[in-house]
């Protein structure tokens, strides 16, 4: 039996008096659920469910590395020994936004109108469970942040890659709205020449404002010239909660996070995935000389 406005109410007048389509979205919202289940793919036994990521709450742990030695301390801990996501794009591409609305919480990663906000690659640590690795933006095609590229950040991506062990997924946000820069073209490129990533997505954002004309050029765009591959996924997100489409955009990226952690991860963990070898361990001197070397030694992206 259900009361409305405080009155009891039979199961037939229940049904003579529900509103439309009320019956219809209960429904669906069944049939979400029963979907995508929050919970992690190796701990999901009969009744003990552990949840990914969670819809109102997440432990999220985090680590701003601005420079190799920060990212060698950090790789000894926690975020050395889980499993990584890294998160590229332009400037204003919305990663910031994505990583969000994602994980539930208002400011955690550094969003903002102004380029260049983000200035050191941000390691989030979820629920223990995995680890979100948010790269400073590349120069978009007004230039603005060139210099703090080439300087700074440029080296600091080397050496993230060069030092991370199991990095499971490569998502590159693109602003659906904005044509293809060349330096993103070289970006995606340099990632798959060099590094031995088991799975690419690729994230258009701000997709809530485009029509479907546009949405459609690009995306054709965007797989096109940066070279995603048939078997390499695309996903349309934005995060404006109010929109039905932003919360099952959400609802998709996380599926996915969960099926790429469901997979084994290929070849020994304790490996980079540079394909060039191991690196030495990391408890000795020797060890940052050598990957001051690799990281040299690594052409640059753009």
């Amino acid at each position: 039996r259900l009361t409305i406005l405080h009155k009891p109410l039979s199961s037939f007048e229940l049904r003579s008096k529900m509103l439309p389509g009320l019956r219809m979205r209960c429904v669906r919202a069944v049939w979400w659920l029963n979907k995508r289940p929050f919970c992690s793919p190796a701990s999901a036994s009969g009744s003990e469910m552990k949840h990914l990521v969670s819809n109102k709450y997440n432990k999220v742990e985090v680590m701003r590395c601005g420079n190799a030695e920060e990212l060698t301390q950090a790789f000894e801990g926690k975020p050395g020994q889980l499993p990584h996501f890294c998160v590229a794009g332009v400037s204003n591409a919305g990663k910031s936004s994505m990583i969000n609305h994602l994980l539930v919480k208002k400011n955690i990663a550094r969003a903002s109108s102004v380029a260049g906000k983000t200035k050191t690659v941000d390691l989030f640590t979820v629920n223990d469970t995995f680890v979100i690795a948010d790269f400073p933006g590349m120069p978009s095609m007004d230039s603005q942040v060139d210099g703090m590229w080439k300087g700074k950040w440029r080296p600091l991506i080397k050496a993230y890659m060069t030092q991370v062990k199991d990095l499971r997924s490569f998502i590159y946000i693109h602003d659906i709205r904005w044509p293809i820069a060349p330096d993103e073209v070289k970006f995606n490129k340099w990632m798959r020449r060099q590094f031995s990533i088991p799975s690419y997505l690729l994230l258009l954002s701000k997709d809530d404002k485009v029509n479907h004309n546009r949405r459609l050029m690009g995306l054709n765009n965007a797989r096109n010239k940066l070279g995603f591959e048939r078997n390499d996924r695309h996903l349309h997100y934005c995060s404006n909660n109010s929109l039905a489409a932003c919360r099952g955009s959400r609802r998709h990226v996380l599926r996915y996070v969960e099926s790429v952690l469901a997979m084994s991860a290929q070849g020994d963990p304790t490996e980079s995935r540079l394909e060039s070898g191991a690196v030495a361990a990391r408890s000795t001197d020797r060890y940052a000389s050598e990957l001051a070397a690799r990281i040299e030694a690594l052409e640059d992206p753009i």
